[in-house]
């Protein structure tokens, strides 16, 4: 998806051993990562073992959030229960019904569209130092 200068690339890289070996491509290059996990207890604690093994290949500015799926299943720990175990903002989903599919698309065009707040405020205020030094350089002259 491309939207002016920005392209936004998804990647579903599943937890499966055969897509392992992309994850660390993948990280490397990432700015957000949305981990979904099955909101059952073993798989969380599967999911919450593959970000600690893989997050140490993503940059230090790279933001990540949960998404807790299948929240309509019995026993599903709640997303605010998720979000304890991983210290990460979490949010709740149930993939298969459609009217959810609104609703994971305003998550993601939210947490896109504050990372990219982020990264132009960097610039900008690495513009600002520039355009400050020029200024003085140019009144010296």
């Amino acid at each position: 998806m491309i939207s002016g200068d920005c392209q936004v690339s998804v990647w579903d890289i599943a937890g499966q051993e055969q897509y392992r070996p992309t994850w660390k491509d993948i990280l490397e290059e990432a700015d957000i990562v949305f981990l979904v996990t099955d909101s059952q207890k073993e798989n969380v604690y599967k999911t919450l073992d593959l970000y600690r093994i893989n997050k140490k290949y993503a940059e230090e500015s790279t933001s990540f959030y949960i998404i807790a799926n299948k929240q309509d299943l019995p026993n599903s720990l709640t997303p605010q229960d998720i979000q304890q175990i991983f210290h990460l903002p979490t949010y709740n989903m149930v993939a298969i019904n459609p009217k959810n599919r609104k609703k994971m698309l305003t998550i993601l065009r939210e947490k896109v569209g504050e990372k990219i707040g982020q990264q132009l405020t960097i610039v900008e205020s690495k513009l600002s130092g520039k355009e400050q030094i020029f200024s003085i350089l140019t009144s010296i002259e």
